[in-house]
């Protein structure tokens, strides 16, 4: 019975590293497997011993997890739903910031963590606010997919951090010349299976594990507020920014089937929250 628990936890897990507006590092900490599998990616050698018996279902289950959501999405969002789905993301990802908000607290509020705040919102906003003015398109290749796996593995061992966050505001040109985010190229790549892109992907999230997992929880240790506050203000700027293309891309047909679904997404993240919320108290 414990397998199959962990199983679908792990599953959880591997659809919220994927899934819009959700962190698969906030359900690892809400399931209390934040610690063993920090420990376990930081030092997979000297630790695979001690925490893979308790691991290998939630591993085996966040990958069967992450691909089953990937593949699911690569199909929503390259229909003509598209634009309603990304409503309900983003309304996801808003439901999401107040708990990100308490979590980033839980430690203090210090002025170190404010002008973290800030300064991360500002230059975010910025990045993202010339890269949408200029128009700049990329060029999926090698290097890029790279990239996606490596937002990937950061949706993982840091806590409310979201892939989506990193890539939906970036513009892809596919081969058809049709403009697309690089979220939607990476579900496609899943999707379709494509052996290029996802051995990059895999590239990507591998070094990152193995290079940052033991910095990002010594940092996470030192400097939570820090952290946690800039995450948030990422969070925010990346959703603004994604909120506006939407708007802007959907054009004239931007109306209240896309309003509801925003609203819904977020109604979800809330209810959600507190579900969780009882389930940390109960355990308390």
């Amino acid at each position: 019975m414990k397998v199959v628990v962990r199983l679908i936890e792990g599953a959880l897990i591997g659809a919220g590293a994927v899934l819009p507006g959700i962190s698969g590092g906030v359900l690892a900490v809400l399931f209390g497997l934040y610690q063993p599998l920090m420990l376990l990616l930081s030092d997979p050698a000297g630790q695979m011993k001690a925490t893979l018996r308790l691991l290998w279902p939630v591993l085996l289950g966040a990958v069967a997890g992450y691909i089953a959501i990937a593949r699911g999405l690569g199909d929503l969002l390259s229909g003509p739903w598209r634009y309603h789905a990304l409503a309900a993301f983003v309304g996801m990802t808003v439901g999401m910031l107040p708990s990100q908000f308490a979590q980033a607290g839980e430690q203090g509020r210090p002025r170190s963590a404010w002008m973290a705040f800030a300064s991360v919102l500002l230059l975010g906003s910025g990045l993202m606010f010339m890269a949408d003015r200029t128009r700049m398109l990329i060029t999926p290749g090698f290097g890029w997919n790279m990239f996606c796996g490596v937002a990937l593995a950061m949706s993982i061992i840091v806590p409310g951090m979201s892939t989506s966050v990193v890539l939906m505001p970036l513009k892809v040109v596919t081969p058809q010349q049709q403009v697309i985010d690089l979220y939607t190229h990476t579900m496609h790549a899943i999707k379709q299976l494509d052996l290029m892109a996802l051995t990059a992907l895999v590239l990507g999230a591998t070094l990152t594990i193995l290079l940052l997992s033991r910095a990002v929880a010594r940092l996470l240790t030192r400097r939570y507020a820090v952290v946690f506050h800039g995450i948030v203000a990422l969070v925010i700027a990346s959703t603004v920014s994604v909120g506006m293309g939407l708007v802007r891309d959907a054009g004239a047909a931007f109306g209240q089937g896309h309003i509801i679904c925003f609203l819904v997404g977020m109604l979800l993240t809330l209810v959600l929250e507190q579900f969780n919320t009882r389930i940390r108290n109960a355990a308390t």
